[in-house]
């Protein structure tokens, strides 16, 4: 279960100040596929990288997993926001899996070794790193590509290889920030097949990001709409649209 309660984050940039997320609660259940939709600059990139603290907010509590990753508490200067330590933090992220739009492969690193990197500090052995591999491999469709480079693949197989890198260490969500807005509509329809074949076989709760409606309806349980980094909707997709 992901639980987010009064979440605010804001941008002091040059031009002025920017409120990303004002005062956002939202309960995401576990094995929900869950969508949140909003124009672009909506602030819903921003919500789903508190969720992982790739972005810390500025105050508000966020549960992942059982794991409260920040908090408020009560000081004599009035309530601050702590979060875990960074060894906490990073114990909690191995639960947390991430999927990005621009897929963010190592160039210089094979299919194999995309998906085995967040292993390596695991404490696996090498057998069972590439037994993990291999088995992500099928999962994606990418049986035959383990030897070859990120620049000779497509971008649905970048985006295959991505989805296997954020699976590797079993997390029980994974977060999809925009993994759609850059490929075509055909390529579209197998990722979103995929990652509700995922969903289904694995029980693992999916977060998507996007701006497209249309992959909500697609494969969402359920959907909140962000606007001006406001909550403005939140239920079934059905009661959404």
């Amino acid at each position: 279960m992901i639980e987010i309660k009064n979440l605010n984050k804001t941008y002091h940039l040059k031009s002025g100040d920017v409120e990303a997320a004002k005062n956002v609660s939202l309960t995401i259940e576990d094995g929900e596929i869950y969508g949140i939709i909003g124009y672009s600059g909506a602030g819903k990139s921003t919500l789903v990288r508190c969720i992982n603290l790739l972005e810390v907010p500025d105050s508000g509590e966020i549960n992942v997993n059982g794991v409260q990753l920040t908090r408020m508490e009560s000081t004599p200067k009035g309530e601050v926001l702590r979060k875990v330590s960074d060894k906490e933090l990073n114990r909690a992220r191995k639960g947390i899996g991430m999927i990005f739009q621009h897929f963010n492969l190592l160039d210089r690193s094979t299919v194999f070794d995309n998906i085995a990197y967040p292993l390596k500090y695991s404490g696996k052995s090498k057998t069972q790193i590439r037994e993990r591999v291999h088995e992500l491999l099928e999962l994606v469709d990418l049986k035959d590509k383990e030897n070859v480079y990120p620049s000779q693949l497509s971008g649905g197989q970048k985006q295959r290889v991505a989805i296997a890198r954020a699976l590797a260490n079993n997390p029980g969500v994974l977060l999809s920030d925009e993994a759609t807005s850059a490929l075509d509509p055909t390529t579209t329809k197998a990722i979103l097949a995929l990652l509700k074949e995922i969903n289904q076989k694995y029980g693992i709760t999916i977060v998507i990001i996007t701006h497209e409606m249309a992959v909500v309806q697609e494969i969402g349980t359920h959907v909140a709409i962000i606007d001006h980094g406001e909550l403005a909707e939140s239920g079934t997709v059905e009661e959404g649209f």
